[in-house]
């Protein structure tokens, strides 16, 4: 007897959703674009469990566990190809909302999609936008909330934010997260247009 894999059970959507998500115990993802020779390219079939790409590979197997159980099939290639092939590919903002799928930047596409795949499948809405200003603020990397302002929800979102894996916030770039990029956000209380963002 055959049994059908069910392709594309997302969970639920919203930051909330995404912060739970990602500080579950469950939660095996990573930002990890290292290649792994060992393994067949992402867009290929394999004999093996995976593929080459490790934040491509952990995309498609949150969805499809099989294709990191048992073998890479077509299935895992056509969910590769979907999922993975938005990220970089069009000039559009990650901050802002557009109909199309993924973002023009590269890391922040990848960030985002592993953690909400419907942004490289779908569209780019307002909510990948909103979680793109969350991962992937660099302009004003205190500022959690997107609002401009840095302030105590700042500080709050800083808090969960900075202990997530793949986050790139290191707020004073000593290449730690840790409690003086807290002290840092707390000291930049205000607009993000009085400073120049991150050091």
């Amino acid at each position: 007897m055959t049994t059908m894999r069910t392709m594309m059970n997302f969970p639920p959507r919203g930051l909330l959703a995404v912060v739970l998500m990602m500080a579950g115990a469950s939660m095996t993802l990573g930002h990890d674009t290292d290649e792994r020779v060992d393994l067949s390219p992402c867009h290929l079939s394999g004999t093996t469990a995976g593929c080459s790409t490790r934040w491509c590979m952990n995309l498609v197997c949150e969805h499809d566990q099989y294709c990191c159980d048992q073998s890479w099939d077509r299935l895992c290639v056509e969910s590769a190809t979907v999922m993975c092939s938005s990220c970089g590919s069009t000039t559009a903002p990650c901050l802002q909302s557009h109909d199309g799928r993924g973002c023009g930047e590269q890391d922040c596409c990848e960030l985002v999609c592993t953690i909400d795949p419907r942004c490289c499948l779908e569209s780019w809405d307002s909510l990948c936008a909103a979680e793109a200003k969350v991962l992937c603020n660099e302009q004003c990397p205190e500022d959690f909330t997107g609002n401009g302002i840095i302030d105590e929800h700042d500080l709050a979102w800083g808090g969960i934010v900075l202990g997530l894996p793949g986050s790139r916030h290191d707020i004073d770039g000593n290449g730690i997260r840790n409690s003086l990029d807290l002290q840092m956000i707390y000291d930049r209380f205000g607009s993000c247009d009085d400073f120049s963002g991150g050091t």
